[in-house]
């Protein structure tokens, strides 16, 4: 592991612990969707229900599309923070013919911050997270992803 692989998991596991500690004096819910609240208990998530999704160098053409993961009917997927090679690069949320923008191309990099600001996305169970190249010409798209699975 070099100096910097380490940053992404440790800034998790920190925001997350942050993130429960707050969430048990705030009346014991964390909102992580809109209309639905996951317990407490549920965070920090066992080791089980971390993901980690990476890839380089992934070639896609102008407009493509590439699920990268597959979102189990059982749970929740809360990508914490992510690091895409591009800033013409954006991350959907896809069930069935139906789509939904969740990271724009402009946002391409987020870091958990236990201070404050968004704490990450969810994607709702069944669905796939997917990644779409906003460039017309082919490009090679590198992408980093810490997240968890909450169980629905």
């Amino acid at each position: 592991m070099n100096k910097s692989n380490w940053i992404v998991p440790a800034t998790l596991v920190i925001g997350i612990l942050v993130g429960g500690y707050f969430a048990s004096t705030a009346g014991g819910q964390i909102a992580q969707a809109p209309g639905y609240q996951f317990p407490v208990e549920s965070l920090p998530p066992h080791p089980s229900q971390v993901v980690n999704l990476a890839a380089l160098n992934m070639h896609m053409g102008g407009g493509q599309k590439a699920v990268i993961y597959n979102v189990p009917a059982t749970h929740w997927f809360v990508a914490a923070a992510w690091r895409l090679s591009s800033n013409q690069t954006s991350m959907l949320e896809s069930s069935g013919s139906t789509e939904k923008l969740l990271i724009t191309n402009t946002q391409y990099s987020h870091e958990m911050r236990p201070t404050g600001g968004p704490t990450g996305v969810a994607f709702h169970p069944g669905t796939q997270v997917m990644l779409r190249n906003d460039y017309t010409g082919i490009q090679q798209v590198s992408y980093s992803i810490a997240g968890y699975l909450v169980r629905r």
